[in-house]
């Protein structure tokens, strides 16, 4: 039996549900240990844990607090320290061409993947939706929306 950790949030536990059905289908018990986010995150940074499902969005404005919060050396739940991870991370956010860094941010998710500390396996979709007329409306960088500029025109 292995424990799978993620918070009370309602993707977290279907994806930890998904997780655990589908490896009872090869024999691996999977108890799902669901904790309030402050405590998830005390836990997953400082104490012991087999695996968790976890996610990044509401406030992430780009892939560098993603990828920097969770998998710099000097600061990341996996317990990974890696020079090439750091320096991907370093020259994808310093990269000023868009295709370029997201080519970096490509070659980095697949090597931490190769490395199985942290694996992506679905992906939350964002719906937005809004008048015709609403002036200013552009889609976020991540899931944190943007209403300064919004107006509608009269």
């Amino acid at each position: 039996e292995v424990t799978l950790t993620c918070t009370t949030a309602a993707f977290p536990k279907a994806v930890a549900t998904a997780v655990q059905s589908q490896l009872a289908k090869v024999g691996i018990t999977v108890k799902i240990d669901t904790l309030e986010s402050a405590t998830f995150n005390a836990n997953t940074i400082n104490g012991p844990f087999q695996f968790a499902v976890d996610g990044y969005g509401a406030w992430t404005t780009g892939m560098d607090s993603s990828y920097r919060g969770c998998f710099y050396s000097t600061q990341n739940r996996c317990g990974i320290t890696s020079e090439k991870v750091d320096e991907l991370i370093d020259t994808a956010l310093a990269e000023k061409d868009p295709a370029k860094r997201a080519e970096l941010y490509k070659e980095l998710q697949e090597y931490l993947m190769q490395d199985a500390a942290w694996y992506t396996i679905a992906i939350e979709g964002l719906v937005a939706a809004y008048k015709k007329d609403l002036q200013g409306w552009t889609l976020p960088n991540g899931t944190t929306h943007v209403y300064r500029y919004l107006y509608i025109e009269q």
